[in-house]
């Protein structure tokens, strides 16, 4: 059986309010518990399933850890927003 990398989120950090138009960040603090591979990111709106933005792929080493920043645009509606992050198989 393959080993893969096993991905914990350990923070994020996203301002309580945007106005509707303004860019603002969402920070992923992230740590790889398991192999060294391929891992994933991407944020998700709740409401419509959609991803906000596209799936990030980076490489990984067992034991590493890091800082993901996604930016996004603030829509005219209230946003659920999911983060995921994973591993490729």
């Amino acid at each position: 059986m393959p080993a893969y990398p096993k991905m914990v989120i350990t923070s994020i950090t996203a301002p309580t309010q945007a106005a509707v138009g303004e860019t603002f960040d969402v920070l992923c603090g992230w740590r790889n518990d398991g192999e060294a591979g391929v891992a994933w990111a991407r944020l998700v709106d709740l409401d419509t399933k959609l991803e906000v933005t596209p799936k990030t792929e980076f490489e990984t080493l067992k034991g590493q850890s890091g800082t993901l920043k996604f930016s996004v645009v603030m829509p005219n509606k209230h946003f659920n927003l999911r983060l995921e992050l994973g591993h490729r198989e």
